[in-house]
């Protein structure tokens, strides 16, 4: 390795890189001790490859050596970890027998080349997907329960792959819903068997106004669900997820680079520019309401008193499709119009003479009724 004087100038002289030390007996021991405590942490092993290993290495330990009465541990100082599972090999403590390694998990097969996913792994992203603890805190668990926990880019990576195989799995569902809608309708002997009524609204991950901590729209995604008012499951047709955050483009926007969400190049998370509007109900029920157009034709929509999903819907569906108000955004508007309305002072005087006749009528009939 080359190195420079303090000025700048380059040195004739070459610094050699010491090679890695032999370990010894005692780096060995050291090396041992260090790795298992007294504290042993806790591991996830499917119980029948475990009974392989032992069953078949045991044979092997004979065959190696068959006047040797030593045990066969796991090598832990060799050991190797993928996410929550292991693969070990079995060493005797006496001779140098050294067993192959062995799987001691399920795995997914796949026609692709390379190292297959564990069952676990993918298991654990499944359960985390539809709960709102995360890689980060599921890691936390796994400590607090003595156990080795996954890195966190590992997990991220089989979270995505497991994420995409979700997604088309909810795609193909929603399908199949809206296909037998059609089969239901044609049952009952509807005119027009594709006519559908549905209801549709959004949900932020952050309150559009008066959130005080930043001029702009503080909600970042939205969640538009577009669900079938035919029955009364209320099953999901359609569902559009909608987001500004983009962790690549703000590391580059950090380096001074000009990005622009979601069409810089590269991975771009984001599938909302940053500029636009997170509010736009009536976008996101045309992007629902065009992929419900598949099977179904939107007769009806129910929708909140603010939202613009009806215009949205009207652009795809055409102009018979009706507008419906729900009964809770309804009531609500009519308390607070009544709230707002001014009465006429004398409205309440009329009132106020009538409640003290009806209160003199009941007394004089209750004063009949003990007479």
């Amino acid at each position: 390795m080359k190195i420079d004087n303090v000025d700048g100038t380059p040195v004739g002289q070459i610094l050699l890189r010491p090679k890695p030390k032999n370990p010894d007996v005692v780096d060995k021991y050291l090396q041992a001790a260090n790795n298992c405590t007294d504290a042993c942490p806790n591991k996830v092993y499917t119980p029948q490859h475990v009974e392989t290993l032992f069953n078949t290495e045991i044979r092997n330990h004979i065959l190696y050596k068959s006047d040797c009465d030593g045990d066969l541990k796991f090598d832990v100082e060799n050991e190797k970890q993928w996410g929550c599972v292991w693969r070990e090999r079995l060493k005797c403590q006496k001779c140098n027998f050294v067993s192959k390694y062995y799987r001691l998990y399920d795995i997914v097969e796949s026609n692709k080349r390379g190292p297959k996913a564990a069952k676990l792994n993918v298991q654990i992203q499944c359960g985390l997907i539809t709960s709102p603890i995360s890689n980060k805190n599921f890691r936390d668990i796994l400590m607090f329960s003595n156990m080795v926990p996954p890195s966190s880019s590992g997990m991220q990576k089989t979270a995505n792959k497991v994420a995409k195989q979700v997604e088309e799995l909810n795609k193909k569902s929603m399908r199949d819903i809206r296909k037998k809608l059609v089969e239901e309708n044609r049952i009952c002997g509807l005119s027009d068997e594709k006519l559908v009524r549905v209801e549709s609204d959004c949900r932020y991950n952050n309150p559009l106004i008066n959130s005080g901590t930043t001029p702009f729209q503080a909600g970042t995604q939205v969640v538009c669900t577009m669900s079938e008012n035919n029955t009364s499951a209320k099953q999901i047709v359609s569902l559009f997820t909608g987001n500004k955050l983009c962790c690549v483009a703000a590391r580059l926007k950090g380096k001074g680079l000009k990005i622009v969400c979601p069409n810089h190049e590269g991975v771009c998370t984001a599938n909302i520019a940053e500029d636009a509007s997170i509010g736009n109900e009536g976008a996101y029920s045309s992007w629902c309401a065009t992929e419900v157009s598949d099977y179904l034709k939107i007769s009806h929509i129910t929708t909140d008193g603010d939202s613009r999903a009806f215009q949205g819907v009207k652009q795809v569906h055409g102009t018979n499709v009706e507008a419906l108000r729900d009964v809770r955004h309804l009531s609500a508007s009519m308390k607070r119009a009544i709230t707002k309305c001014t009465f006429s002072p004398n409205l309440f005087l009329v009132q106020t003479s009538l409640i003290k006749r009806i209160d003199l009528h009941l007394i004089l009939k209750q004063g009949v009724l003990q007479s």
